[in-house]
């Protein structure tokens, strides 16, 4: 049986990528508090909720979606299987994701992993935030029966992903 495995948004062509969208004004060492704040969902240290755009040309929106850095953006449908499975772990934060600029995709939450191993989810780096994260068998399970698995496992996990039922 599969004990866990490591995800992350996937990267394959096609594939859309978003940024965070911030103001010209902002200075580098303005703008890096920014994402270091986002990262770990802290909104009460931003002037606005986050709002990202699509960076690249990709079309198609997974489950996870990449930002180009730590912060991690979850289908509501991801969220919600979380949620009903009373996974620990984790935490959820209010973001916008516009496609195309200026129309607001309603289905996305930013993700915050801080759960250790022992939690359904749970960082790779405990003090850090990273792209990708473990998540347990039982929640993979749980995702791919309500068909939240639009999203990449990566192939150094601890065991195979073809050993689990689909």
């Amino acid at each position: 049986m599969l004990n866990s495995v490591l995800i992350q948004a996937p990267s394959r062509r096609g594939y859309a990528w978003v940024n965070v969208k911030s103001s010209p004004r902002l200075s580098p060492v303005d703008r890096s508090e920014m994402l270091r704040a986002l990262q770990w969902g802290r909104l009460d240290e931003l002037p606005a909720e986050p709002r990202f755009a699509r960076q690249n040309k990709g079309r198609k929106f997974g489950d996870l979606l990449w930002t180009t850095g730590p912060t991690k953006i979850a289908s509501a449908r991801f969220v919600s299987v979380l949620d009903e499975s009373r996974a620990t772990g984790y935490s959820t934060f209010p973001v916008e994701v516009e496609n195309p600029p200026g129309i607001v995709l309603p289905r996305y939450h930013g993700l915050v992993v801080f759960g250790r191993p022992g939690d359904d989810c749970f960082s790779i780096m405990p003090a850090e935030q990273h792209w990708k994260f473990g998540i347990t068998g039982a929640l993979l399970r749980d995702l791919r029966a309500a068909g939240a698995d639009d999203f990449e496992i990566l192939e150094d996990s601890s065991a195979s992903a073809a050993s689990l039922p689909r």
